[in-house]
């Protein structure tokens, strides 16, 4: 009997170069058949409900019974058609349930965008479970949840030391791997993966490599052999356990333009690692977005990199069509971090190490702030190739010196929009990236403060583009980001 073969995505990547939209939310639902007839000798039957919806990020659609409780039945992005089966419809005369479309774009229930009303005809026989309704989706998951990071302890490995991915997504962290084959407790590779060599420790956090020797090669420090292959370990950089804030103020030079940004970087003393990079990503090129006055902690360096030339993305992104499949390109292709703001220890003894922080990371810029993530890096880790690993190997390891494919990512605030972006436009931005932080667990949507700003955000957004209003004050922010993404709002969106 072949053995299973189980693999982890500890995080979906998300992109950061998607263009906001901003349209008039609307849906419609139907449903085929309806009314629905149950065959010969049957009590219930199928139909199909299919949806769509333009203007949103995300819907969901409930169904009820005669008015009773809703239950979740499915979900889906924007767009469509999307469908779903619905079994159990029962051929009842005062049986009548209420397929619903809602728009969840920010995370929380928003408008009704449709609804259709479904009944069953035709001969019958009597049933048992005339009480239920159809059946719901008991697979869905908040967008940005791995499968394998439910909400339960799992035994997989997680940086701060946390229990689960709900506790890592309140410290608005994620972690930033490809799909990884999990290495067998055994170390018995399973045939298909014969010609894999890097697998996932998922207990603490490293690479495990396997791979065919050189017959020539003795085996160096650290490697094993298990049967016909060398086992080397090799640290990711994804042990650190950071935690970020931000300031922004007006330079004290009157003749300069833009905003001072200034942050400060603590990794918690539950880290694993020391962190020794430090990423900003800046979605607009240099000429249409400057950046000047960096400065940096002592002895840490900081370059504002334009990004690898065009040549090197494609051959980078041909090693993770190799390694991981033609759609795995297609999602890096679309998350690759072109340029950035980087700070790196120049040497290993000036890392941030457990329970130490940081200041003086910064830059003036004239870009409005926005929500944005930060990338760091832990050290030691894959930084080059043992002479003894095979060129194969190394073409497989190769693509995880990539930050976007080994790192973690906080939340933040940072420059993103050019100094005459479209407010509504920017406002709507600002709406998709509070919606994604609050499905993926990092903001509490029930939160009135969080509830307050969304509301204000829409009527910008849906408005005629003019400045927030000065009169705005929502409830009180409940933690510092939720402080740093109101002072982002204003001075985005301010006068």
């Amino acid at each position: 009997m072949p053995r299973a073969v189980r693999w982890v995505a500890l995080w979906a990547m998300v992109s950061l170069t998607a263009t906001p939209q901003f349209f008039a939310r609307s849906g419609s639902i139907s449903a085929s058949a309806n009314p629905c007839a149950p065959g010969p000798a049957q009590s219930s039957c199928t139909t199909t409900i299919s949806w769509s919806s333009q203007g949103t990020l995300w819907v969901q659609v409930w169904v009820s019974l005669n008015d009773n409780p809703e239950k979740h039945f499915a979900s889906s992005g924007a767009g469509g058609p999307h469908s779903r089966d619905a079994s159990q419809i029962e051929k009842i005369s005062d049986f009548t349930y209420t397929f619903s479309l809602y728009d969840y774009s920010w995370g929380i229930r928003g408008v009704q965008l449709a609804s259709v009303k479904v009944t069953g005809t035709g001969d019958m026989v009597p049933s048992d479970s005339t009480n239920e309704t159809p059946a719901a989706d008991e697979s869905f998951q908040t967008p940005g949840l791995s499968p394998n990071s439910p909400s339960t302890s799992t035994g997989f490995f997680l940086p701060c030391a946390a229990a689960n991915a709900a506790e890592l997504a309140r410290l608005r962290l994620r972690v930033h791997l490809p799909p990884l084959p999990v290495y067998p407790a055994d170390g018995d590779i399973p045939a298909e993966l014969q010609n894999r060599y890097v697998f996932l420790d998922e207990h603490w956090g490293e690479l495990i490599l396997s791979f065919p020797p050189y017959d020539f090669e003795e085996l160096q420090p650290g490697q094993e052999r298990r049967e016909n292959r060398v086992v080397d370990r090799v640290p990711l950089s994804i042990s650190s356990c950071p935690s970020l804030s931000v300031a922004i103020y007006q330079p004290g030079d009157p003749q300069t333009r833009g905003h001072v940004y200034r942050y400060r970087l603590h990794n918690r003393r539950q880290a694993k690692q020391s962190i020794d990079q430090f990423l900003l990503p800046v979605r607009l090129n240099q000429e249409v977005m400057p950046v000047y006055g960096l400065v940096q902690p002592y002895w840490w360096g900081v370059s504002d990199w334009g990004g690898p030339k065009e040549g090197s993305i494609e051959g980078q992104l041909n090693r993770l069509s190799y390694s991981w499949g033609d759609d795995y390109r297609q999602e890096m292709q679309q998350s690759m971090l072109r340029r950035r703001i980087n700070w790196y220890a120049k040497l290993s003894k000036y890392v941030l190490e457990p329970g130490d922080t940081l200041e003086s990371f910064g830059f003036t810029t004239e870009a409005q702030p926005g929500i944005v993530r930060a990338y760091l890096e832990g050290a030691p880790s894959v930084t080059s190739f043992r002479s003894s690993w095979p060129q194969e190997t190394r073409f497989q390891v190769s693509p995880f010196q990539l930050t976007e494919n080994n790192s973690l990512s906080v939340s933040t605030i940072g420059p993103k929009f050019p100094p005459d972006a479209d407010r509504r436009w920017m406002a709507s931005d600002f709406l998709d990236s509070l919606g994604e932080l609050i499905r993926n667990g990092e903001l509490p949507g029930e939160s009135t403060f969080i509830q307050e700003v969304l509301r204000h955000l829409e009527t910008v957004a849906d408005g005629d583009g003019g400045a927030v209003d000065p009169a705005f004050w929502p409830s009180e922010p409940e933690t510092d980001f939720q402080a740093e993404i109101l002072m982002a709002i204003r001075l985005s969106l301010g006068d």
